[in-house]
């Protein structure tokens, strides 16, 4: 298994964008504790802010100034409240957020026009014997994460290597998406950044969007296309979502 910590920094910065993304969320479920009811030992809320802390505080060598900002100010604000996350709106938090969805959403190719620029496309993926016909399951608006994903892995891993491991599955489960294939840990880094970058893509067009989760089936889409959902066109939503069914 390769040491993540001997990749380009290319890598490492995927590495540190969803560690980063790791710990603010953790901040964020610890802030909302006494909404939920939840009860902390002083001992674990310690160990999980001191685990924010330095996720945050690493990135400052390895990743974009604007990143390495936000983070900080993101750490800092925890300090100032003796590492207990402010109660009501928490500017720090939002920003970092917005940041990190940025960088997760930089360098994607357009979605697909129609089901042919789709067919084309998915093919060429699918040609990979790692990937294979499940690249077909995924949905339209995702394609370029996942495009971005194997031009990613086919740039730092050998392609020798990339044929061990063999994908079992790709597909949309509770609103974003899951590509189950085994891996070693840098391409373990490139699935979790296109999985994650998945959660602010929406799986119809590929525009910025957002988890909905106020409604039975959970989807991540935009503000079009969750208008479309709510008016109850599935089968329009679908089809843009799958293009094959346009055939």
């Amino acid at each position: 298994m390769e040491d993540i910590s001997s990749c380009p920094d290319s890598i490492r910065v995927l590495a540190l964008v969803i560690e980063v993304s790791q710990a603010q969320s953790w901040a964020e479920d610890i802030r909302q504790r006494d909404g939920d009811g939840r009860e902390f030992e002083q001992d674990q809320l310690d160990l999980r802010l001191d685990n924010v802390r330095r996720l945050l505080l690493s990135v400052g060598p390895h990743s974009s100034n604007e990143i390495a900002a936000a983070s900080h100010a993101f750490s800092d604000a925890l300090a100032d409240n003796n590492d207990v996350p402010p109660e009501g709106p928490w500017p720090e938090s939002d920003n970092l957020k917005q940041v990190i969805r940025r960088e997760l959403r930089a360098d994607l190719l357009p979605a697909p026009q129609d089901w042919r620029d789709w067919a084309r496309r998915v093919d060429f993926l699918a040609g990979r014997s790692w990937i294979g016909r499940h690249a077909r399951s995924c949905p339209a608006g995702w394609l370029p994460l996942l495009e971005r994903a194997v031009s990613q892995a086919e740039h730092w891993m050998d392609r020798a290597i990339l044929e061990k491991y063999q994908t079992s599955q790709i597909k949309e489960k509770f609103g974003t998406l899951r590509w189950y294939v085994a891996s070693n840990e840098v391409l373990s880094v490139i699935v979790d950044y296109a999985e994650l970058a998945s959660e602010f893509t929406c799986l119809a067009c590929g525009a910025e969007g957002k988890l909905r989760g106020d409604r039975t089936w959970i989807l991540t889409l935009c503000d079009a296309h969750d208008k479309l959902d709510r008016e109850g066109n599935i089968h329009a939503l679908s089809r843009l979502a799958y293009p094959e069914l346009q055939k």
